[in-house]
């Protein structure tokens, strides 16, 4: 490695769900490796991140979100715009997209000749009002990452946290979540707060393990 790199990775928000664990673990891989890698976020409610990231972390202050998809998704756009256009947050060398809403407000920045160019990861949302958001941050990105079944860029795989391998805590975590002896509990019409999973300390992989294919 020549030198470092300094990292913007960006995410929607600062609460743990799926897109956001994935965000912060794609910043801590860099950042191990001896780059500098930065997680931004919007931080509606001042709480911050569910852990402390093994990163630089940057949460920063926005108003709540309104009820309406749409309006909540140009608000966010608006916010990160308006938190990039700050010279002081702007020292990057990468910029990373993780959602169409981040991807939005790099792509009004990189209109803006703000910054030169960034990198979207191509995960389309699911609902029809929000489908415009990845398809312009897709398009304007200078390049893009989609998990796919050709030798492109697969999603990689922390085989220190998820592992099939039993390691005692099933049957209690099986209790916590209502399950039988013998049977997958399902996480679908429940969500799990990361304090419910900080109960045991592997209680993730665990989940990870039972949890039905989707």
């Amino acid at each position: 490695m020549s030198r470092s790199l300094r990292i913007a990775m960006l995410a929607h928000s600062t609460h743990p769900r799926g897109g956001v664990v994935h965000a912060m673990q794609l910043s801590e891989a860099p950042a191990e490796l001896g780059h500098e890698a930065v997680l931004h976020a919007p931080d509606s409610k001042g709480t911050g991140f569910s852990r402390a990231p093994k990163c630089e972390s940057r949460a920063f202050a926005v108003a709540p979100a309104p009820a309406d998809l749409l309006a909540m998704i140009e608000q966010r756009i608006a916010d990160y715009a308006a938190h990039f256009s700050r010279s002081e947050n702007r020292d990057f060398d990468l910029y990373h997209a993780q959602d169409g809403i981040s991807g939005n407000a790099l792509t009004t920045l990189k209109d803006q000749g703000m910054i030169g160019g960034f990198v979207s990861r191509r995960a389309p949302f699911a609902k029809r009002t929000a489908a415009w958001s990845s398809a312009r941050s897709g398009a304007t990105a200078s390049a893009r990452l989609s998990p796919s079944t050709r030798p492109f860029c697969g999603n990689g795989v922390d085989a220190d946290q998820y592992r099939p391998d039993p390691d005692g805590g099933e049957h209690h975590l099986r209790r916590r979540l209502g399950g039988r002896a013998g049977t997958r509990p399902s996480l679908r019409g429940r969500h799990r707060s990361a304090q419910e999973f900080d109960a045991h300390p592997r209680g993730v992989r665990a989940v990870a393990r039972q949890s039905p294919r989707r």
